[in-house]
Order: structure tokens, then sequence, then C-alpha cells
């Protein structure tokens, strides 16, 4: 009876420590990305691709990286269509992040207004300049 009541209670130390651990370790954050192209090309995956290696290969272990199913779109090679498709992804809750591609996309995401754009935090770089909005 004694050594059943010290393994019990050597059981409960070494898991409540465990448990301590884990819930001490801080969470990773998560960063979900939303890609626009002004329209399809037949390099847009080669660049995705390059896109989702450098972002996740320059967060690694600092930030878990989501390039989400269904938020990579191509536009129709107008103006208008890629503010359709920016409006889309700037307003989708599952979206932390858009990366535009193309005179278009870049044009209309460099020229939106920061207290236009529904985040907490937002770095926009055009042209060799940033503005930052926290």
């Amino acid at each position: 009876m004694k050594t059943s009541c010290v393994t019990l209670l050597t059981a409960i130390f070494l898991l409540s420590g465990t448990v301590s651990m884990v819930v001490a370790q801080p969470q990773q954050r998560t960063l979900r990305i939303g890609v626009v192209f002004d329209g399809p090309w037949e390099r847009n995956k080669d660049l995705l691709d390059l896109l989702k290696k450098e972002i996740s290969d320059a967060l690694e272990g600092q930030t878990r990286v989501v390039f989400s199913d269904g938020k990579t779109l191509e536009g129709d090679w107008s103006y208008p269509g890629s503010v359709r498709l920016n409006s889309q992804l700037l307003a989708d809750k599952d979206v932390d992040l858009v990366v535009g591609f193309g005179v278009f996309t870049s044009q209309d995401l460099s020229s939106r207004p920061l207290s236009s754009i529904p985040s907490g935090n937002i770095c926009r770089c055009s042209l060799g300049q940033a503005e930052r909005e926290t």
C-alpha cells in the first residue's frame, strides 16, 4: 500500500511538471497568407512556390506559415478584377497578409489608404517607400 501511494504521488508530480512545461511554452503564431496574381500565367506556380519557400524559411521556428487552398487567386488581367480579388482577401478573416503579383494588383494594394485595410498590423511597401500602421 505504501509503495502504491509513493508511486502514485511520484507519477502525479512528474505529470504535473510535464503539463506545466507544455503550458509554459509560448504558442507559435500562425501567419495565413493570401496571394493575388494579375492573371493566369504559366510561371505563377513557380513564383508561388518560391514565395512559400522564402517566407517559410525566413519565419521558421517563429511563426507557422499557411498558404490556404482557395486563398491564391488569379485575376483577368484588368485593374477592376485585381481590385475585386484584393478586396476579397483583405476582407477575409482567415487571411492575415495579402501578397500581390503584377502591375494591377500591386498598384491597387499600394494605393489603398492604410485606414481602409482591415487589419491590426500592416506594412505596405511601394517603390522603396514603406509605411507602417499598428
